[in-house]
Formats: structure tokens, sequence, C-alpha cells
């Protein structure tokens, strides 16, 4: 461990800048292109990490992306450990997937000539927007298998949802009471973040995939 984090020093320490916007510290989580991440309690929960890269915000939200949620470290404070593994599981692959946004933002050229090979297990892998989807997937959930099911209700971050009769495939970022918001490529051609789907729309979806 020790090893490994002093090989990527110089990394973490030109990563004081974040997307455009300084981090600096404090007390609640803040979150940042999508990922919710307190610099407090991560310096005060892993000691070896300020001990090779010290205390720098900006820093500590770079490893933790880079290598800590790989490792599990968690990027803020739970507030009830024993009971909301479901929650931390989603935070996880919810970060996982916002991480690749500055590698792919809006507008990014993605269609039927891309193609992705999927760690699921279901498929071997997809073109444009399926392909899409499977790797933001496998970002948040490495090479865990995929289960089938119908039922919208059931939904979480990091699910798959085939739309539009089987022809669309979309990744679920954020779920809300009226409505979830996706990530999805060739859309228009294109990869696109943040559309709104209501949950009367996702309900008419024809299927899901989990790797819950």
């Amino acid at each position: 461990m020790k090893k490994n984090l002093r090989k990527v020093a110089a990394f973490a320490a030109a990563a004081v800048m974040v997307s455009g916007c300084v981090m600096t510290v404090r007390a609640e989580p803040a979150a940042v292109n999508g990922v919710v991440f307190d610099a407090e309690y991560y310096a005060a929960h892993n000691p070896d990490v300020v001990a090779v890269f010290g205390a720098d915000a900006g820093v500590l939200f770079q490893h933790y992306m880079a290598f800590g949620q790989a490792e599990g470290r968690l990027p803020y404070e739970m507030e009830d450990k024993t009971s909301s593994d479901a929650v931390s599981a989603e935070d996880a692959a919810r970060n996982a997937m916002y991480a690749l946004q500055e590698a792919y933002p809006d507008g990014t050229r993605w269609n039927n000539d891309n193609y992705y090979a999927w760690n699921g297990g279901i498929y071997a892998g997809g073109y444009g927007c399926a392909g899409f989807a499977f790797m933001l997937s496998d970002a948040a959930f490495g090479t865990a298998r995929a289960r089938v099911y119908h039922d919208a209700g059931e939904v979480r971050t990091g699910d798959i949802a085939r739309l539009d009769g089987d022809r669309h495939s979309v990744i679920i970022l954020e779920v809300h009471p009226d409505s979830v918001t996706v990530a999805e490529g060739n859309f228009n051609n294109a990869v696109h973040w943040g559309r709104k789907i209501s949950r009367s729309e996702l309900a008419k979806a024809d299927y899901f995939l989990t790797r819950y």
C-alpha cells in the first residue's frame, strides 16, 4: 500500500485544482462534479494517505477518485453505517460513474461505431448506447455479474434501463421520487449526462440490468 502511494505521489501533488475549481476543507461533504466528498473526514480517517500526500483537499479528492474508492475508503461519514450498506454502495457507484464525466463530457462523439466489451456477463459487449452504459457499469461495479429484472420500482443507481422497444440503453445516475437522472451514449450521436426520465416513462422500460 505505502509503495503504491509513493509511486503516485508526484501525480497527486500536481492535482490541487479539480476541474477548474479549488476545493477547500469543510466539515460537511461537498459535491464536486457530482461526487460527494468530505476532505476533512477523508484526512482524519486516512492518516496513511495524509502522511504521504499531505492534507490539501484537492489532492485528497484526486487520491480518492484514483485509488481510495477502489480500496474501500469512504468519501464522507455515513450516518448509519450498520444499516446503510445499500446507500454506501450506491454512493460508490455514482462516484465511479461521474468520475468518467471529465473524459467523456456532454457532446463527446459516441454512436453505433463505438463498441465496449462488458464485464457484466449477460452480454459480451455492446455498440452505441449499450456500449456507453456498459462502460459506466464496469466503472461502478468492476467484474460483478449482472442480472435482469422488470420492476421499475426497484431501480438503483448504476442500473441500466433498456427503453424504446429494446432500442436504447441508459444508465441511472440518480434516483428521485418522481424521476431518475441518467447518462447515455448515442443520444443524437453523442454522450449526454443529466437527462431526467419520469417514473411513468421508466415503467415502460423493456427490462433492467443490475449488478447489486
